[in-house]
This record gives C-alpha cells, structure tokens and sequence, in this order.
C-alpha cells in the first residue's frame, strides 16, 4: 500500500486506530491526569535500541510507503504514519507530533553543535564566562526554536485538531547545566559559586521562556493532554550530586519553575534521595516516577516504595523499569494488582536483555498482561 497524500495518511491512520482503541494513548492520559480508572491497561514495552542489532523481524506487518514529493506535507504524513510503529509491539500510540532533537534540544541556543551518534547531546562544551556574558538567548529566534515555530505552524495548518503536538525535551535547569558545561556542574558551585549561581540562573530564564513561547505558538487546543509532556522538569544529573549539594545548588531554581508552573511534574531517573527530595521541597508536584532498574549510580526507588512516599496525595506515579530477567510477566503483573488501590499510574518497561529477534515474546508477554487485566483488574474498576 501507498499513501499518497497528507490526506490520506490521516485517514489511514484514523482507520488504524478505530481497530485498536486499546492502544489509543491520549485517551489514557486523559483518564490517568483525571483520576477515571482505564479501560484498558496501556502498557508500554519495549527494549534497548542497539547499532549492532541488525535483525530484521519478519513476521510484522509493513506499514505503508509515504509517496509524495518532498514538502512539509510529505513530512507531516511520514510522522503520521511511523507513529504506528510502536502497533508492532502491541505499544500505546501516541495521535501526536514531536518537537525538537532529544535532550540536547536546548543547547544550540547557547551557541553549540549536536552530535547525532551521541543521541543530539553538544559535541563540545561551553564555560561559564561564555554562558553569562552571553546572557539568556532568544527565547523565540536562538538554536532550534525557528524550526520548531515553523513546524508548529505547518501541523496547524495541515492536518486536524485531534492531532496533538508534544512539547520538545526541555531537560530541566541542572540537567541543562551539565549537557552545556560539562563536568564542571559538580565542582563549581563550591570553586566558583557566584559564576555558578549566575549561570544556572540564565538557563532557568532560558527554560522558562522558551515554554512560555512554545506554548503559545502551539495553543491550548493542539497541546496534549498529558502533565508529563508540558511540565516535566528531569533531574537525572541530581543522581550524581548530594542531597545537600541538591537543597543548596539546585532547589533555587526548581523552586523557580514551580512557581512559574504553579504545578509540576518531576523525572527523578529512579534516584531515591532525588525522588525524596524533590517530593518533599517542591511545592505542587502531581507527577513523579520510580521503578527498579540495575545498573544506577544512585540506586532506584521500587514503585512499592515510590507510593509509600506518595501516600493519599493526588500524584500521578509513572513507572519506569527494568523487568528482572525470566521474571517480565510476574514483576508487571504486580504492579497491576496494585492499580486497582492506586489508579493513577502509568506502565512503562524496557526489557534490557531483549532485541529485535525478541518482538515474538515481547507480544507474547503483552497478551498475558492484557487479558491478566481484563480478567483480574478490570472487575475491580468502577468504569463510567
């Protein structure tokens, strides 16, 4: 099958979607953000993308191939249609478009080049003299910001309302701070703190105002609607520091997004002391996320221990783990026992001694968990 236009491309997307509501993401968020129990369990697995992993799986079906002249609406429908992809491994869809280059999104707007082999992180770094003297960019014309601007505008253009558009991977100030000085982050706020906090307070501006501008050129009726994707502030480089060294350095300017947010969302990449810490001194949080995962440097927060923590406050709690080997179905099993008690959660897992040649049992896996809900949890749910 080809398709053949923009048009087209929604359509068949539509109709995709119309024999998979089970898979239809945006739905689950809405219910997860308003506290409804799912229909349906929307659980994501996946493995580790591997360069050396050449195996082509043959047994899935082929989506369509996009045939059309190069324009922004060949590119609109080519992101329509691989949107579909995650199908193959029975995964939620997302009825969205993405923005920007990964974490790194940011950083060409302080002057540096992305390295795509790297996942877009800056190939080189900057000091913090460069940072200040050059003051905060523009938060509407620096780096990646104009193509995001016309890109915005074409999917607003171009295809229907239904069609959602992700804010980019805006990482969060301390996460920013690393990926743009480098190893520095861990050393200057004792060797030069003044510079530090000078420089940490021009990417807090930064953050802030480039969501201030990608919010308004997207709108309120193309944002998705999901807290995760519009507040999230990632604080993986907090695993490497102190919580002291968090409370005194870092905090300031956290405190600065949730004020400006007036409610947040939190990545502390599974770090217990930075999952405790921010909890306990950012005020507004109503996402967070834990889950088991091997090899950390701070060690990982167990989702038993994540809702714990939480107790009876309206938090949503994403789940991100790694399953143990030869235990996939029993430990995601269990997670769903605890869904009925805690209904805003999220399942994400990625199978990290699984590849390609694995799809087969990963979709063996997601069958099981799916009729485990539909005969275990789903009598438990008081569904509208």
């Amino acid at each position: 099958m080809q398709i053949q236009s923009l048009y087209e491309a929604i359509e068949y997307f539509q109709d995709t979607m119309c024999n998979h509501p089970e898979r239809e993401i945006l739905d689950a968020y809405r219910a997860i953000w308003e506290g409804r129990p799912l229909r349906y369990p929307m659980i994501y697995l996946n493995h580790l993308t591997d360069p050396t992993d050449t195996f082509i799986p043959t047994e899935e079906p082929d989506l369509p191939c996009v045939d059309i002249p190069e324009d922004p609406e060949a590119d609109l429908a080519c992101e329509i249609v691989s949107n579909l992809e995650p199908l193959k491994m029975l995964n939620p869809v997302s009825r969205s478009f993405s923005l920007g280059l990964g974490p790194g999104t940011l950083c060409p707007s302080f002057g540096q080049q992305l390295n795509p082999r790297a996942q877009w992180t800056p190939q080189e770094h900057k000091t913090m003299d460069e940072v200040i003297a050059q003051g905060m960019p523009d938060p509407e014309l620096s780096g990646l910001l104009p193509t995001m601007k016309k890109k915005i505008d074409q999917i607003k253009s171009f295809t229907p309302s239904e069609f959602k558009i992700a804010l980019p991977d805006r990482q969060g100030p301390f996460n920013l701070a690393h990926l743009i000085l480098g190893n520095e982050v861990f050393t200057a706020p004792y060797t030069d703190p003044e510079q530090f906090h000078a420089c940490l307070q021009v990417i807090t501006d930064f953050w802030i105002h480039v969501r201030r501008s990608l919010i308004k050129w997207i709108g309120p009726d193309r944002m998705i609607p999901w807290f995760w994707s519009n507040n999230i502030v990632c604080e993986c480089s907090c695993n490497l520091i102190s919580p002291k060294m968090y409370k005194e350095h870092v905090l300031p300017y956290d405190l600065q997004i949730a004020e400006e947010l007036g409610t947040i969302a939190i990545h502390p990449c599974s770090g217990p002391h930075v999952f405790r810490e921010t909890l306990k001194h950012i005020p507004g949080i109503l996402y967070t996320e834990a889950g088991s995962i091997e090899k950390t440097a701070a060690g990982a927060i167990s989702v038993e221990e994540a809702l714990q923590e939480i107790g009876e406050r309206p938090i949503v709690l994403g789940i991100g783990q790694e399953p143990p080997l030869g235990c996939e179905f029993e430990s995601i099993r269990a997670h769903l026992d605890l869904y009925p008690a805690h209904p805003q959660m999220s399942f994400n897992y990625t199978i990290m001694h699984m590849r390609r040649k694995d799809h087969p049992q990963i979709r063996e896996i997601h069958h099981r968990l799916d009729d485990y809900w539909e005969s275990n949890i789903l009598p438990k749910l008081k569904l509208d």
